[in-house]
């Protein structure tokens, strides 16, 4: 942004509480609060709990001309009230599981990361002229194809030669990002003659117990393993996952549900087949045949186990694909591109 001055304000997680510096930013650490984070994994936002004290303080420090929240579930009244005034608030919708209470009141603007987002929120009860479509972004720079030569390096940091097809699987190993369905697939394909290493990079279920696919993936898991061409890996920061994505030929992503799908828009900035699901927001993104490949039914495994495979024994054909699929990226789904639409919001509201 070049026309407003941001000041983060985040829980701490992993990073030390107190005021720190991101980028020649200002960012306030606030302390985790375990009870809260245990109740939202369990899915629940019980009314007094979704508003951080901390927040609010920082809020007195900074008096801030505008409130931009990450939380769909954010109370705006209560917000207003404890601060003793109410700037313009934003309030973020990457998610569509709150419906609108008229105890938390209404923001100015709920940004949606999608229209189809932008629809639910409407749909649920939001009012309309206060949702805004403001699609979600990714580092273009950072996210970018590489030449041919470092493509071979990155293969064979993985052990693997330059001609040897990696598939790749990216994002929290849930059953609604498709999860058991890859793991459906890949085992199939490993059963081909044809050389293929397969990544499945994400995070495992924080409660596994609300994961029905769970005790059978693990045992997928394990048999994959043992064949050596395939590979589960952990969650990795995003200038380590740029670097894996240059060893990557097709990504498969084939979520249940997706507001947006910002894996998808990294494999499409970095020059990936991106194939995935004709679900939420992802066909806004997409255009099957253009910009990446779409299966109508995400739970058709064999369906997506034949697009896979005419994928991988003809990877050369689908570089007018790739190309098209970063130009696309760059030109709408750049941070810049987000930002700049941001900021003329903020600017709207500030009048």
């Amino acid at each position: 942004m070049h026309r407003c001055a941001p000041y983060f304000v985040a829980a701490a997680e992993d990073d030390p509480v107190g005021l720190a510096e991101w980028d020649g930013f200002p960012v306030e650490r606030l302390p985790q609060r375990r009870f809260y984070t245990r109740l939202c994994k369990l899915g629940l936002r019980p009314p007094g709990m979704t508003l951080a004290t901390g927040f609010v303080e920082s809020c007195k420090k900074v008096r801030p001309d505008l409130v931009h929240a990450h939380q769909l579930e954010f109370d705006v009244r209560e917000f207003g009230r404890r601060l003793g005034a109410r700037p313009p608030v934003v309030v973020h919708a990457h998610v569509v599981s709150q419906h609108p209470r008229a105890s938390r009141g209404l923001a100015d603007r709920y940004v949606a990361v999608s229209d189809y987002v932008a629809a639910s929120l409407a749909h649920m009860g939001y009012p309309p002229d206060r949702i805004v479509t403001i699609r979600n972004g990714v580092d273009t720079q950072l996210f970018a194809p590489v030449a041919p030569s470092e493509v071979a390096m990155a293969k064979e940091r993985l052990g693997v030669s330059a001609e040897t097809p990696v598939l790749a699987f990216i994002g929290r190993k849930h059953d609604v990002k498709g999860y058991p369905a890859f793991l459906v697939v890949a085992e199939r394909l490993l059963e081909r003659p044809a050389p293929l290493l397969i990544l499945a990079v994400g995070a495992d279920p924080e409660r596994p117990s609300g994961e029905s696919g769970f005790v059978a993936s693990r045992a997928r898991e394990r048999r994959l393993a043992a064949s050596g061409n395939f590979r589960a890996l952990p969650a990795m920061p995003q200038a380590d996952l740029a670097d894996l994505y240059h060893a990557i030929d097709v990504t498969m992503l084939p979520s249940l549900a997706e507001p947006q799908g910002m894996v998808m828009i990294e494999s499409m900035a970095a020059g990936c087949i991106t194939i995935s699901t004709r679900v939420g927001g992802i066909p806004e993104t997409i255009t099957d045949g253009r910009t990446g490949l779409l299966l109508e039914d995400p739970q058709d495994t064999a369906g997506l186990y034949e697009r896979v495979v005419d994928v991988l024994d003809r990877l050369a054909d689908f570089a007018p694909l790739r190309s098209a699929a970063r130009s696309h990226a760059v030109a709408n789904l750049d941070w810049s591109v987000s930002a700049a639409r941001l900021e003329t919001l903020y600017e709207s509201l500030l009048l």
